[in-house]
């Protein structure tokens, strides 16, 4: 199972001076922080994690947040989930109704029915 680290903090840009000291990138936890982390959490038999593929958005960024959490879980998109008016017409036109499977499992909230009333 896949699983993710999802953080607030602020991250810092490694600094180097030009003599060639400096600080590394860093990343710190932080409640009111403006910036998002999302990455692949993977925890050696050991005991110690590591954080993969990270990417960083500003909390004004929640589409692409999101989105990106969606793609790395592998979740349908929009693009990938059937049309109701398409999925009922092909059983209809097979002499089937979805309605008769649905009554059976005492479904009281149909979205398909809704979709089909406007016919």
């Amino acid at each position: 199972m896949k699983q993710l680290l999802i953080d607030r903090g602020t991250f810092r840009l490694a600094m180097k001076t030009t003599s060639g000291e400096g600080d590394p990138p860093r990343w710190e936890s932080t409640p009111d922080g403006m910036t998002l982390l999302v990455g692949d959490y993977n925890e050696a038999e050991n005991g110690d994690v590591q954080i993969d593929n990270t990417d960083l958005f500003h909390v004004t960024q929640q589409g692409a947040f999101l989105a990106n959490i969606a793609k790395r879980l592998q979740l349908p998109t929009m693009e990938d989930l059937p049309d109701a008016r398409k999925v009922a017409g092909a059983l209809k036109e097979d002499g089937q109704n979805i309605c008769e499977y649905c009554e059976r499992l005492d479904c009281r909230m149909c979205m398909i029915e809704e979709e089909l009333r406007d016919d």
